[in-house]
């Protein structure tokens, strides 16, 4: 694989499961030499620091959600500009007028945070010089379980200085998962397919597999024989023939690719028998408590659609 001009691997996110490369040989010593012009530039001021610095940034959308959680807004430095993207971000309205970043270590320097949170695959590189310059980067493991959520939580709530908030969060967030398993505990157990993006499906572990089974539902994408993060085939799909389907729309008006494969025409009688319930790939595309969300619209559209045909949003 070619080395990339600016990345230290080469990496892709997909329903919860990243791919990594190995990393591309030259990066150490771009890095050196990055660390040093940018400490060269900031020491003749030809950099300037933020004139009011704040003590948190953050590196990644994932992190982003967690700290506009857990931090006061006026400790927040800088979050990605995907963070006040409505399309992208269910906290964006929380996050305007936050000064964004878009991963590169000069321009969380300016701001001149005490601390930089970053999932763990955020740019090597970036976090590699950030470390070069002394900075505290505080990385997170992906969530794949809700436990994980749990875990990232205390982490950035230990790294934003309140602790207390992550453990009221989580206690939150266990409340309502408690509140469906319980109304789920008397349901039948359903075979679910899960279709997001360009028909992938979703396997274990991961946190989508977490909320479906607590749902007492099973999930096709965790059957024998299919492997999460993986395109389920609609031979796949008519062969297994789930209760329910479900389909993820990405922003507002826009029509979802994942919408588009449940709308082949060789699903057209799987359709009509079988309820369509719609989760915002937002709410689940980061592990936070806002995937309580994802769960609680399943959860009631399996009581408003379970009609055949029936299409729940």
């Amino acid at each position: 694989m070619p080395c990339m001009p600016t990345l230290s691997t080469c990496s892709t996110f997909t329903n919860g499961i990243w791919f990594a490369a190995a990393p591309c040989a030259p990066v150490a010593e771009r890095v050196r030499r990055r660390a040093f012009l940018v400490a060269l530039a900031f020491a003749v001021g030809l950099v300037p620091l933020a004139t009011q610095a704040a003590g948190i940034a953050s590196l990644n959308l994932c992190s982003d959600l967690l700290v506009l959680m857990l931090a006061d807004r006026n400790d927040i430095a800088s979050v990605t500009w995907l963070a006040a993207d409505p399309a992208d971000s269910p906290l964006a309205a929380q996050a305007q007028g936050l000064p964004v970043n878009h991963g590169s270590a000069e321009e969380i320097l300016m701001f001149d945070p005490e601390v930089i949170v970053a999932a763990r695959y955020a740019r090597g590189e970036t976090v590699a010089m950030l470390r070069r310059l002394g900075r505290r980067v505080v990385m997170l493991d992906p969530a794949d379980s809700l436990e994980g959520i749990r875990r990232n939580l205390r982490i950035v709530g230990e790294a934003v200085g309140h602790p207390e908030r992550a453990e009221t969060a989580i206690a939150a967030m266990d409340r309502r998962l408690d509140a469906l398993a319980g109304q789920a505990k008397d349901r039948p157990p359903l075979l679910v397919a899960v279709y997001m993006a360009r028909g992938f499906t979703v396997g274990a572990p991961s946190v989508v597999n977490d909320l479906l089974g607590l749902l007492n539902l099973r999930n096709l994408g965790a059957e024998p024989g299919l492997a999460g993060g993986t395109v389920l085939p609609v031979e796949t799909l008519l062969i297994a023939d789930p209760d329910v389907l479900v389909v993820t729309s990405y922003g507002t008006d826009a029509p979802s690719l994942a919408t588009a494969v449940v709308d082949h025409p060789a699903l057209e009688k799987l359709r009509a028998e079988r309820p369509v319930i719609t989760v915002p790939t937002q709410l689940w595309d980061c592990g936070t408590p806002l995937v309580v969300e994802a769960a609680e619209r399943i959860a009631a559209g399996l009581e408003a659609g379970g009609q055949a045909g029936r299409s729940v949003e």
